[in-house]
């Protein structure tokens, strides 16, 4: 018996692939999204990231690299649209709580108690939390 021809066919479109491929180098850089552009985590903070680029710039930026130049240039007008969207779930994007601020040492000001405070945040979103750089503004922000 033949097995159906659906079978032979690859797991995934090149698109989709492209897209895990650049969502794994996102995560090893210490990228996110928000909204459509790209912020790096900063190196000496717990939570805070800074913004890098819009998405596009980072995109084209990528292209240099061999390990996506080929596969970006062919899936670039398909790929663009997928990742600049706002509301892209293709990374955890972050989600800003404008009542943080990260100061030091894992300490935040917290805007709502008028205070320093430690230990808001719940040990199981520790990991998936960060603050966003925007225009000198600094806020606590959760990945969705």
């Amino acid at each position: 018996m033949a097995l159906p021809s659906t079978l032979n066919k690859p797991l995934s479109c090149p698109i989709v692939v492209l897209c895990n491929d650049i969502c794994t180098a996102m995560k090893k850089l210490h990228f996110s999204v928000y909204r459509g552009d790209v912020y790096k985590k900063v190196p000496e903070s717990q939570f805070t990231f800074k913004f890098l680029c819009p998405m596009k710039t980072f995109l084209l930026n990528l292209r240099g690299n061999e390990s996506f130049k080929d596969r970006l240039v062919q899936h670039f007008q398909h790929v663009l649209p997928l990742w600049s969207e706002p509301e892209s779930n293709l990374i955890s994007q972050l989600k800003i709580d404008r009542n943080l601020v990260e100061v030091q040492d894992g300490w935040l000001w917290s805007f709502s108690a008028g205070s320093f405070v430690q230990g808001v945040i719940p040990e199981s979103e520790v990991s998936r939390t960060c603050n966003l750089i925007n225009d000198q503004l600094f806020f606590i922000a959760f990945f969705r």
